[in-house]
């Protein structure tokens, strides 16, 4: 690479690097002698671009259900173009679940595309994956009215860490792009939060304020890293707009919601017009994440919900029964040293999100007729 393009791809890390801490205090607190052998393993077979693995994914999503209050204009969920049922998962089918994942887990993601804290099981879920000793975090835009019972049940539930999604300091700049959040709301809820964790001695959860840089708000952000103590968070994180899966080479949606400040262009489109893919790097998730949805489905990352994405249904299949089938080796085989000779065409192949090593002819093709039905100009 080039001296601008190592520049640009250290940028792009940037909002990973930001995240590293937490997931390294999920390893050394969690890790037993089997699940940091695993995770060496994992970080090996990935090093080593090898298709069939021995080790096992330790970083997981369970999306407790898909369903939100929020409208947001950039998330399938607010735009209801999920291509799966609207589903809350329950707390037996919660558990049958964790059991499979439970023996090489370090850390658990109790939300991806609903807003989880609209799950009346939630608190029993995180308590549940607490005592096996495995990491919690979750992800709430903490927009609708809860009462002091439910927060001193979150509270006392054993989550690690509370990511609360707030995109500004005011609800004019806020609701541009939380459609139907009230900012008040979010501050009273988080506050309260706070104070309740003071009177109960405890240092959990960790509150987070994730705010995304977009157009409309970059100019609020040293106003919101001032005042992110007053409010009752603990600590605050700026981060970038991400573009729904079938857009990333959406130009003129780009134009109306990414930041001037190139610092958060991490899925960028115009990063695509050259070299039709965003990261050199090989795909992580393939070797150390599964998403799992409300209904089993599982899918090899987060970023997709559609259930023709499936590579398997953790319901009726175990983690050693999906992790080394057709689709995943056929998905490795993409960057794999040694790919499969007659691999399948699964959703990986369309993914503009990493450079594709034996797939490079068919990148190329597939960002051409991406940028000439958006109508971009090269």
């Amino acid at each position: 690479m080039t001296l601008i393009a190592q520049i640009e791809n250290l940028r792009r890390h940037a909002g990973y690097l930001q995240r590293y801490p937490r997931h390294l205090k999920a390893l050394l607190t969690h890790a037993t002698v089997k699940k940091l052998a695993n995770f060496i393993h994992a970080e090996a077979e990935r090093l080593l671009r090898c298709a069939r693995l021995k080790s096992r994914p330790y970083y997981y999503w369970i999306d407790v259900n898909n369903i939100c209050n929020l409208r947001c204009p950039l998330c399938d969920t607010g735009r209801k173009a999920l291509g799966r049922p609207r589903q809350m998962m329950d707390f037996e089918l919660f558990k049958s679940l964790f059991a499979k994942i439970e023996p090489y887990a370090l850390e658990v993601c109790l939300y991806n595309w609903g807003e989880p804290l609209l799950n009346p099981d939630i608190y029993r879920m995180i308590a549940h994956v607490a005592k096996h000793r495995i990491g919690t975090n979750l992800s709430t835009n903490f927009s609708f009215p809860m009462t002091d019972a439910q927060l001193e049940k979150l509270a006392r539930s054993g989550l690690e860490q509370l990511i609360v999604s707030l995109d500004g300091i005011d609800q004019t700049v806020y609701e541009i792009y939380r459609q139907g959040g009230n900012i008040q709301t979010v501050r009273d809820n988080v506050q309260r939060l706070h104070t309740i964790r003071e009177r109960l001695g405890v240092k959990t959860p960790q509150i987070e304020w994730q705010f995304i840089v977009f157009k409309h708000n970059e100019h609020q952000r040293d106003e919101a890293r001032r005042r992110h103590q007053q409010i009752g968070f603990d600590t605050i994180r700026f981060s970038s707009p991400g573009l729904p899966y079938v857009d990333m080479f959406n130009t003129d949606l780009a134009a109306r919601y990414m930041p001037q400040n190139k610092n958060y262009w991490q899925y960028n489109p115009n990063l695509l017009l050259d070299k039709e893919y965003i990261d050199e790097q090989i795909c992580h998730y393939l070797y150390r994440t599964a998403a799992v949805n409300p209904d089993g489905g599982l899918t090899p990352c987060c970023f997709l919900h559609e259930a023709k994405h499936d590579f398997g249904d953790l319901k009726t299949d175990t983690i050693d029964g999906i992790w080394n089938n057709a689709k995943y080796l056929s998905a490795r085989s993409l960057f794999a040293k040694t790919p499969l000779k007659q691999p399948q065409t699964t959703c990986c192949d369309t993914c503009p999100l990493f450079k594709q090593p034996n797939n490079r002819p068919a990148q190329k093709r597939l960002a051409r007729a991406r940028a000439a039905n958006r109508k971009i100009k090269k």
